[in-house]
């Protein structure tokens, strides 16, 4: 009876544990998120807690599997919004009948269901389209890259920003997604209209413009590749856990090799890995998740992709030349059997990744978000962010005294500050005064601190800071001496499960097998 007791007694320790320290779900009032987030809809499963969390001063509709955000769009412009345009170039979008939405859940309190067009809010998603531009033999078919005729699989679908990216500018694409999670796909037809609707649409040769496979990717690439089924011209890779981790079975040399087996033969495998370069110091390579994205890249070109480009996703302070190399990022990893590095200044294809335009329809200037936020500098934290037609409204004047940020941002972006205590206290009480008027259960956090060093004010271009960043990363991803397979991790005939050669940037960068798979936790 006593170990009976023992059992119970460990379990309920185990939860009380697990309950306090478990995940936050939504992250509603968190240092430097909107202030005005809500719950469009939520639903958990037997992998993850998901919710759809929506900011109109943020302009977005994340999807987060408990606190991690796993892609978003911009609430503006709407489906409709891109319809209204009626560009020629975004027919394709348009639908017989509008697909019915599935009502907000219990939590929404806004006075508008959101219909999200095609404009992502999350950076990395906007370099899949590098899938079909690099694929120099398939845009060799046609006049306009946009109307290259492939087909493509996706694994791991997320919030479908990235989808809707590839459908807004390449009209002729069989997308096929995988994914584990059948609630995952579930939440996001439900509340993403155009995803939704795209499933039921068909290329003119009959094939589905977008279809799901609910499964194990790799159980599906192995399998359908004994098949020998047709091959896929690009193969996307953006499956994380609810830890932001990529299951282990999916970042290994057999698992990439079944991939390429699927791939034609100017294929892309283009693979959203989240990890740094890291630092040397003091002989040793220092960053977070550095020997993951090493890793990563050693196992492509072991699996015979032996062409890598790493097009990592630059911060809004960062350049090409400057970034921080031991700053974890999305990295955008391109691997290929065909050569992808530049071969001269005017190397065609680097010449149309360069030219490509993001959402070259939507006028810049209309679709802009305005926030305040306080920063602390002495220890790195700062308050959520409000929206400042709430502060400008209260007292006109803050703005007036802003300096330009000394920071060098994205055209896109333009931040101004002060750190005058008068301008930031004013700035305190208008935005207390109006969560008292509104009757918030509690004050923004962040804002009734009265010793941060600067108000914030910063004003970003949606549209234009898509194409902004989409640029920085792919003038970044040129410079192959730096984001080169050769420079990042060496000769790929290694052999040593465990380093790189040693004249490699993460020169520790062990193979990942079945028998050694990448671990997170592990390969720091």
């Amino acid at each position: 009876m006593t170990w009976r007791l023992l059992v119970v007694v460990a379990f309920i320790i185990c939860a009380a544990v697990g309950f306090t320290f478990r995940d936050r779900q939504y992250r509603l009032n968190s240092p430097y998120m909107e202030s005005d987030q809500q719950v469009l809809a939520h639903d958990d499963s037997a992998y993850t807690s998901m919710t759809w969390v929506a900011s109109v001063s943020g302009n977005y509709l994340q999807l987060r599997f408990f606190d991690k955000v796993e892609g978003g769009i911009c609430l503006q412009p709407t489906w409709q919004d891109l319809l209204n345009l009626h560009a020629p170039s975004l027919a394709h979008l348009l639908p017989a009948a509008p697909p019915t939405m599935q009502p907000p859940g219990p939590l929404w309190h806004g006075d508008f269901v959101p219909n999200p067009g095609t404009v992502s809010n999350s950076p990395y998603v906007r370099l899949f389209p590098l899938s079909m531009l690099l694929n120099n033999a398939l845009c060799a078919q046609v006049a306009d890259p946009r109307l290259v005729k492939a087909r493509i699989l996706v694994v791991g679908l997320g919030s479908g920003a990235g989808i809707a990216v590839l459908a807004h500018h390449f009209p002729n694409l069989a997308i096929t997604v995988v994914d584990i999670d059948h609630k995952v796909v579930d939440i996001v037809k439900g509340h993403f209209p155009l995803i939704d609707w795209l499933s039921t649409q068909k290329r003119d040769d009959g094939e589905p413009r977008l279809q799901f496979h609910i499964g194990d990717a790799r159980q599906f690439i192995h399998f359908q590749g004994e098949h020998h089924e047709p091959p896929y011209d690009a193969i996307i890779l953006d499956a994380y856990t609810a830890g932001s981790t990529i299951p282990p079975h999916l970042m290994t040399v057999e698992f990439f090799s079944d991939c390429a087996r699927m791939l034609d033969a100017q294929g892309i495998v283009l693979a959203n890995v989240i990890g740094c370069y890291g630092q040397d110091i003091d002989g040793q390579i220092v960053g977070d998740k550095h020997r993951v994205l090493g890793g990563a890249i050693r196992s492509f070109r072991a699996a015979g992709l032996t062409h890598v480009i790493n097009f990592p996703v630059l911060a809004q302070d960062e350049t090409s030349g400057t970034f921080n190399w031991d700053r974890t990022r999305n990295n955008i990893v391109c691997c290929s059997r065909q050569a992808l590095e530049p071969t001269s200044e005017e190397d065609a294809r680097w010449t149309r990744l360069q030219s490509f335009v993001l959402f070259p329809e939507v006028p810049t200037g209309i679709y802009t978000t305005h926030w305040y936020l306080l920063n602390d500098y002495d220890t790195h934290t700062s308050s959520a962010k409000i929206d400042a037609a709430i502060i400008d409204a209260a007292d006109p004047s803050i703005v007036e005294h802003l300096s330009a940020y000394p920071s060098k941002q994205l055209p896109s972006v333009t931040m101004r500050f002060s750190s005058d205590q008068q301008v930031m206290a004013s700035a305190r009480k208008a935005v207390q005064d109006w969560s008292s008027r509104s009757g918030r259960a509690e004050l923004p956090v962040g804002w009734d601190n009265a010793s941060d060093d600067a108000l914030i004010l910063q004003t970003t271009d949606c549209v234009a800071n898509a194409r902004d960043t989409y640029l920085s990363s792919v003038t970044a991803g040129r410079d192959v001496k730096r984001q080169g397979g050769d420079a990042l991790v060496g000769d790929p005939t290694f052999t040593d499960p465990l380093h790189a050669p040693e004249n490699a940037i993460i020169r520790d960068a062990p193979l990942f097998t079945d028998q050694r798979p990448n671990a997170d936790i592990l390969n720091r």
